[in-house]
């Protein structure tokens, strides 16, 4: 929170926070496992999982580009990582196609342009689904097949101890797959 701070004032200070984006986002929950120490609670799972303590985590922008309408809002939405690369492409004009790798037959660079869902141009994010390894969010639902680690909660207060065990155990989703309505039940604890 320090670092962040004396950034802004640094920002400030040379005149440059009012074209300032800035852009903070874990790539996953805190880890749960033995010998870890976060706590997603009151989400199932966590880092390596794909429960929701696992792939559902916190992100905020700031900065004086960002619409004055927007500042302190909440704004739910799928965003995945790889939609950063082509919103800052877009905010700065630049093409995001890569002519390179569409020569060498590659696909072609996943993700949506998130700028409109931030500036409050649009109230929903263009970005519908959120494929897991293996599993998928889609909508409201998200479906998760094979072996699920990490398939339990950590409490308000976790770790509270010196040694920590983790959560240990397992879900077996197999084929036909677990089933979860994460809006409704974000926690995951009735698979449909």
């Amino acid at each position: 929170d320090d670092v962040v701070a004396s950034m802004e004032k640094a920002l400030i200070a040379k005149g440059m926070w009012n074209s300032t984006l800035l852009v903070v986002s874990s790539d996953n929950g805190g880890p749960v496992y033995a010998g870890a120490g976060a706590n997603n609670y009151p989400l199932k799972g966590g880092k390596m999982s794909n429960f929701q303590g696992g792939v559902r985590v916190n992100a905020f922008v700031s900065g004086g580009f960002l619409p004055a309408k927007q500042r302190g809002k909440v704004t739910d939405g799928y965003v995945a990582l790889a939609d950063w690369y082509k919103t800052f492409c877009s905010l700065a004009g630049v093409d995001y196609h890569d002519a390179k790798a569409a020569k060498a037959n590659l696909p072609p660079v996943d993700g949506f342009d998130m700028w409109p869902l931030i500036s409050g141009e649009t109230a929903v994010s263009p970005r519908t689904e959120l494929p897991l390894n293996p599993g998928l969010i889609s909508g409201d639902y998200k479906l998760l097949v094979d072996l699920v680690l990490q398939a339990g909660w950590t409490g308000p207060q976790y770790p509270n101890t010196t040694k920590v065990e983790g959560i240990n155990t397992e879900q077996e989703c197999g084929y036909a797959g677990c089933l979860y309505n994460i809006k409704q039940d974000p926690e995951e604890r009735h698979d449909l």
